[in-house]
C-alpha cells in the first residue's frame, strides 16, 4: 500500500510553490451530495451550519483529501437576492421561482447581505466551523456561482438569455447588482482567512458565445 510522506496542507503548500510533492493532489468535487454519507437528509444539509462543517470533517477524515470547502451552490446568492428555491430531501435543490419575472423587476431588486440574507450566514458559520476543526491539517476553502451562473437563478435561465438580445441594458444592471452581491459574500469569507473559488456554467461556450459574454 502507498504511503504518504507529506499531510494535505504539506502537499498543497509545496504544489503552490512548484516543488516536488509525493502523489497527485486530489480535491474530488462532493458537498450536498454526499449528506447521507453522515446520515444527513440533503434539505437538512442546506439549513444547519453544524451538518455542513461534520461533512466535510467525516468526509476529509475517511478520504484525506487535500482541500476541503462548502459552496453557496448555483442558487445560495440568488435565493439571498429573492428567489424562492426548493430542497428536497433526497435531491438537489432547484429553482422555484424567480425573484425578478419580468425585465422591469431587475431595477427593484437588493444586493444581497451575506450577514442576514437567504442561507449566507449558515454557510459562512459553516465555514467558521469547519476551518476551526481543518485548518491545521488541510486547506479550508469557500465556493460560490460566477455572476452569470448566480442571474439565471435570479431571474430565470430562459429569461436572461432572452434579455441579453433584447434588453441588453437592464441585463447589465442585473449583473451589477449580482457582483456586489458575490462581493460582500467574499468580503465576509476573506474575513474568516479563506479564500474562495468560482463555477460559472451559464457562462460556458457551450450555452452562450463568446461575444454575448
Amino acid at each position: 500500500m502507498f504511503k504518504e510522506e507529506m499531510t494535505p496542507r504539506e502537499r498543497m503548500d509545496a504544489f503552490s510553490r512548484g516543488d516536488e510533492i509525493d502523489r497527485i493532489v486530489c480535491v474530488p468535487d462532493m458537498g450536498v451530495t454526499m449528506a447521507p454519507f453522515i446520515g444527513a437528509k440533503l434539505s437538512d444539509y442546506y439549513h444547519s451550519a453544524e451538518l455542513m462543517a461534520n461533512l466535510e470533517i467525516a468526509l476529509f477524515k475517511k478520504l484525506g483529501h487535500d482541500s476541503v470547502g462548502i459552496s453557496t451552490s448555483l442558487r445560495g446568492v440568488a435565493e439571498a437576492m429573492g428567489s424562492k428555491i426548493a430542497y428536497p430531501d433526497y435531491n438537489i435543490s432547484y429553482l422555484l421561482e424567480p425573484a425578478a419575472k419580468n425585465v422591469d423587476e431587475i431595477d427593484s431588486l437588493k444586493i444581497a447581505n451575506p450577514l442576514t440574507d437567504g442561507r449566507l450566514p449558515i454557510l459562512l458559520e459553516a465555514l467558521r466551523l469547519t476551518r476551526d476543526a481543518l485548518i491545521r491539517q488541510v486547506d479550508v476553502g469557500a465556493a460560490m456561482s460566477g455572476p452569470l451562473s448566480v442571474a439565471a437563478s435570479v431571474v430565470g435561465t430562459e429569461n436572461l438569455l432572452r434579455w441579453m438580445r433584447k434588453y441588453p441594458q437592464k441585463v447589465h444592471i442585473l449583473m451589477e447588482i449580482v457582483t456586489e452581491s458575490n462581493n460582500r459574500y467574499i468580503e465576509e469569507v476573506a474575513k474568516l482567512g479563506l479564500s474562495i473559488g468560482f463555477a460559472d456554467p451559464v457562462s460556458s461556450t457551450s450555452l452562450i458565445s463568446s461575444k454575448a459574454f
